[in-house]
């Protein structure tokens, strides 16, 4: 498929859609959603299953560290840029990509490097 990730250290869901509405492999702006488990500090559930929630707790959340190797075909592998988002969409820093034949690689992670805060967001742009 155009997505491919395997995921360490924790279960997880990841997507990437595009932002400027064209195809996956041809758009120039993405985000790619990495998410592994986010709780409110303090909540608190039944049972080892957790299947029912006994104190919400309160902020700030928690995310459980994950890491993902990940990747994406893209038209331009040569001019494509992976950033890590704050909850903002605020840039935090740059992703080390490897470029292959019709896509790239690189490895997201739950935690960012520079500041320990939680990762879940990541924009993948082409300067093609």
């Amino acid at each position: 498929g155009i997505l491919n990730a395997t995921f360490t250290k924790s279960r997880a869901s990841i997507y990437v859609t595009s932002v400027d509405k064209k195809p996956l492999t041809s758009s120039r702006r993405m985000l790619l959603a990495h998410l592994t488990d986010v709780q409110n500090s303090g909540a608190t559930f039944t049972g080892q299953e957790r299947s029912t929630l006994t104190d919400w707790g309160t902020l700030p959340h928690l995310v459980k560290l994950g890491t993902a190797d990940v990747t994406v075909q893209v038209q331009y592998p040569a001019y494509m840029r992976v950033y890590r988002l704050d909850l903002t969409g605020r840039r935090l820093g740059t992703v080390p990509i490897t470029k292959l034949t019709g896509a790239i690689k690189f490895t997201v992670s739950t935690r960012d490097p520079a500041s320990g805060n939680g990762v879940l967001y990541y924009e993948l742009v082409s300067t093609k």
